[in-house]
């Protein structure tokens, strides 16, 4: 939900801080982001509670990485855009 509230945020409450040519990528990405992550954590949850009913062990965790990986470049996209409107 926090990601779906930055993208909300980014692209309603900042006006001229940030260009638009980077702003609205930015908040699309950031949704993205959430969609594939909620898709992740149903498919995980599904794969989780299977495991357990029938006594294997638990899938490691691989959904971090899509977290890090976009996460990240989304706030690199943000550091340059704050950086290239100063």
């Amino acid at each position: 939900m926090a990601l779906i509230a930055g993208a909300v945020a980014l692209e309603a409450f900042v006006s001229d801080a940030i260009p638009r040519g980077i702003r609205m990528p930015l908040a699309v990405l950031l949704l993205i982001i959430a969609a594939a992550l909620a898709l992740y954590s149903f498919r995980r949850w599904l794969r989780m509670e299977s495991a357990m009913r029938h006594g294997r062990p638990l899938p490691a965790p691989g959904g971090a990485l899509i977290l890090v990986a976009g996460v990240g470049a989304a706030a690199l996209a943000l550091v340059i855009g704050i950086l290239w409107n100063a």
